[in-house]
């Protein structure tokens, strides 16, 4: 997998702060984070920065909702099997009690 900019970023540089960050280059992090996660790509140090872009996108341009975020990402990356749906599913229900990954 070639990473770009964004995603070394927040896997890598803790300089990177994603409050930061305009808009745009926020969303594609996240997205470029997602990938990432999809494919199994995702070392912790890489998780706890994908997260805080994720609470930084969801706050900026979701005001805080997890769903309308949900909905975006769907758009965006659609899933393509069921059984990423399911882990899609299982995901929401973690983050539903927690307001982190």
């Amino acid at each position: 997998m070639r990473f770009t900019v964004p995603l070394l970023c927040a896997l890598a540089a803790p300089f990177c702060q994603a409050a930061q960050m305009p808009l745009p280059e926020l969303k594609t992090t996240y997205l470029e984070c997602e990938r990432a996660a999809r494919a199994g790509a995702l070392e912790t140090a890489a998780v706890m920065n994908c997260s805080t872009v994720y609470e930084e996108l969801k706050q900026r341009a979701f005001g805080g909702d997890a769903e309308a975020l949900f909905a975006w990402v769907r758009d965006q990356l659609p899933l393509p099997t069921p059984a990423a749906r399911s882990s899609e599913r299982a995901f929401r229900s973690r983050s539903s009690t927690s307001a982190t990954w």
